[in-house]
């Protein structure tokens, strides 16, 4: 059973205070980020949240690509967040899906990125995206959550 919730993006974000959390990885002090990744990560674990959707452009990377990027993937790579990077490790390894919801019709390049982000992790993340007025995110979210449902039952997994 996938359970959507669509403020965890928010609350996320409020927790953790990206500021604060920014100028603590500048200065190379990653543990008490990861920490807070952590406690953030089975709080959603103990709430049985079991999928996250997150946006890419301004959220899993510092940079708006507008769904035009030009450079390659391992330089849109170097614009991945690392507090982006640690809480998608974090979901994965608390068996808490992850999806990538976006406007951006560049899915392919989207999932060249997380493959160069996450070389050594055999990852299922679903990418949907391209621009919907009528329904903005939410076919998307409705698509991903079918992904992973093929996905778990591949794996014989509920």
């Amino acid at each position: 059973l996938i359970l959507i919730v669509g403020l965890i993006l928010i609350s996320f974000h409020q927790f953790l205070r990206m500021e604060s959390v920014d100028t603590l990885m500048e200065h190379g002090d990653t543990d008490p980020l990861q920490n807070r990744i952590n406690a953030a990560v089975l709080r959603l674990v103990d709430m049985n949240i079991n999928f996250m959707a997150l946006d890419f452009d301004l959220t899993v990377i510092d940079e708006h690509t507008g769904g035009r990027w030009k450079g390659t993937p391992k330089e849109l790579a170097e614009h991945v967040r690392p507090i982006f990077k640690t809480l998608i490790e974090s979901a994965l390894l608390n068996d808490i899906n992850v999806a990538i919801v976006t406007f951006s019709g560049q899915t392919q390049l989207i999932s060249e990125v997380l493959k160069l982000t996450f070389p050594d992790a055999p990852i299922n993340i679903p990418i949907r995206g391209g621009y919907d007025p009528a329904n903005g995110k939410q076919n998307h979210l409705a698509l991903a959550t079918k992904d992973l449902e093929k996905i778990a039952a591949k794996k014989g997994t509920p």
